[in-house]
């Protein structure tokens, strides 16, 4: 009996150790896992500055995430996403379903390179529909081991969209706005959630959806300004170029 109680008493010292080590590297495992999982995902580099955790109240600050330019494009950021602050529900950290109560993005950056018909974006977009073998963003995941994932509230503003565009008659065309908030609830609250692949895919349509239309008004705009009323074929042409745009970002 006294050798029982002693290996239960070593078996509880060593699993309070255990706890004690995952809670003092969880930062550095989460951060690792982010840029593992996203570049292969987007099958472009995924780095992330500092991940700062806590099991006990469910929060948490993740800084500086950068998706950087697919391969063929200027080697930058496609998207940098300063500062995440995550709440979540302690109670499900252990169960089959995580659930997030609120994602909250701030002073963040989206950076268009390239043409109408091949933008570093369009080529992200395409690798993130290949990740899971689907172009169904809302399509639930096969892959059985996938966590899930329930996102009560995700909300991004501050964004800003940097636009450095070779267009057909204008040219080169480079050009900053401030993008709209975007707000994102009810991911994954059904049974089976949402994957983070999933979630990704979700966040991306809804971010280039604002995208689209931003892109057709600055060219519109550039059109009036750099061609006036002469050149009817420049303008249809340039019309032509921005509704590309648009399709090309409402494709899933």
């Amino acid at each position: 009996m006294k050798k029982l109680l002693i290996a239960v008493g070593v078996l509880i010292v060593l699993g309070g150790l255990a706890v004690v080590l995952l809670a003092s590297n969880l930062d550095r495992i989460v951060k690792a896992a982010i840029e593992r999982v996203g570049s292969d995902t987007m099958k472009s580099p995924v780095t992330v500055n500092s991940v700062n955790l806590s099991l006990r109240s469910g929060t948490g600050t993740i800084r500086e995430l950068q998706v950087r330019n697919p391969e063929g494009f200027p080697p930058q950021p496609a998207l940098r996403l300063g500062e995440l602050v995550l709440a979540i529900d302690p109670a499900s950290v252990q169960a089959d379903k995580l659930v997030v109560r609120t994602i909250s993005v701030t002073d963040g950056e989206l950076f268009l390179t390239g043409g109408v018909d091949d933008n570093n974006l369009k080529k992200l977009m395409a690798n993130l529909r290949s990740s899971s073998g689907g172009t169904d963003p809302q399509a639930p995941s096969t892959t059985e081991s996938s966590r899930k994932l329930q996102v009560d509230e995700l909300t991004l503003t501050d964004l800003k969209l940097n636009v450095q565009m070779d267009l057909p008659v204008v040219g080169v065309f480079s050009t900053t706005a401030k993008m709209p908030e975007i707000k994102l609830a009810g991911l994954g609250q059904g049974p089976e959630g949402v994957t983070g692949t999933e979630l990704g895919k979700l966040v991306m349509k809804r971010v280039v959806d604002e995208v689209s239309p931003m892109v057709v008004q600055m060219i519109r705009q550039k059109t009036g300004q750099s061609l006036g009323t002469d050149g009817k074929k420049a303008l249809q042409s340039l019309e032509k170029a921005a509704q590309g745009v648009g399709d090309l970002f409402k494709k899933k």
